[in-house]
């Protein structure tokens, strides 16, 4: 292979950047690839203690984006960040011929493996709502999932609408609850949390912590002084400070497509694979939250990289 590269992972989150490091302990040379200016995929920019990591306790999830990129340079392992595949070519031997945009270069690789992870649903799921382009318009509005701990100033007495009835939304809700906001939860169907905190909005509910609004969905966003303005299908109307949209998220696959990679997927545009971690083409794997709504974890990110590098290992 030119450049003696063996294996191209695209994504530099926990799983291509264990997937790395496991083809570099088993003897291949991998490199990374993350069209992001700063590699660490979505954890690098998690400033919230992760309690789901056996060891790590204390860290937050930027602290571990930070050890494990600092282990794969002690390992020596190439990463090229702010870098993009721009073309991709199926060689006559089964291998692939690969262009990278910056730095400009060509390089041939046996495997490609996928791990771009998914980016949190925006705007272009409220494109129904009237007062639409004040969602990308006003710092009172907010969609990434954590965004609410950085919003400033969340006061006390303030009021606040969270959009959404998964995971994301409940825990906002739950993290605004806890610093003294009033706050709207607003559900088009049914709660689809896990069970625990599920259990923990309806308490509040039941007790007015919170204001419910199930089934309802954003019908027109209002400027009101230095407010917002919030109609709701059910004929009610929210004065809020705060709108956390928290809609879930999509896979970044899309551009598997613009390199005519067409790859077996579901419904949501996740890929599928075996359990080795192969997609419908036998050289390209997929690994990380890219692959399925339902386990998305750092945990279950580092073993989908392992057991990818494993199975890579087993082919050469």
């Amino acid at each position: 292979m030119s450049d003696s590269i063996h294996s191209v992972i695209l994504g530099s989150g926990p799983a291509g950047l264990n997937c790395a490091l496991w083809l570099r302990q088993l003897g291949l040379t991998p490199l990374i690839v993350d069209s992001a200016p700063a590699p660490g995929g979505s954890l690098a920019n998690m400033h919230r203690v992760n309690r789901w990591i056996l060891g790590f306790p204390d860290q937050t999830s930027h602290q571990l984006a930070h050890d494990y990129l600092d282990h794969i340079r002690r390992e020596q392992i190439r990463l090229h960040s702010d870098c993009q595949l721009k073309r991709c070519q199926l060689q006559p031997d089964g291998s692939f011929a690969l262009w990278l945009d910056s730095p400009q270069q060509q390089l041939s690789c046996r495997n490609l493996v996928i791990a771009t992870g998914i980016r949190p649903i925006g705007a272009e799921a409220l494109l129904e709502c009237t007062g639409h382009a004040l969602l990308s318009q006003r710092p009172e509005v907010h969609f990434h999932p954590l965004s609410h701990l950085n919003a400033a100033p969340l006061n006390p007495g303030q009021t606040a609408v969270v959009l959404g009835g998964g995971d994301n939304a409940c825990y906002t809700t739950a993290d605004l609850v806890n610093a003294g906001l009033t706050v709207h939860l607003v559900i088009r169907g049914k709660l689809n949390a896990r069970p625990a905190i599920r259990r923990q909005i309806e308490t509040w509910h039941s007790n007015r912590r919170i204001i419910l609004h199930r089934p309802a969905h954003l019908s027109a966003l209002r400027l009101l002084d230095r407010q917002l303005a919030i109609d709701l299908s059910d004929q009610s109307t929210v004065i809020t400070d705060w709108l956390f949209p928290r809609l879930g998220y999509t896979p970044n696959s899309a551009f598997l497509h613009q390199l005519g990679l067409n790859l077996a997927q579901n419904a949501q545009g996740y890929l599928t694979t075996n359990h080795r971690q192969q997609t419908s083409h036998p050289n390209i794997y997929a690994i990380g939250d890219i692959t399925s709504p339902w386990h998305q974890s750092v945990p279950n990110a580092l073993a989908q990289g392992a057991i990818a590098a494993q199975a890579i290992s087993e082919q050469s």
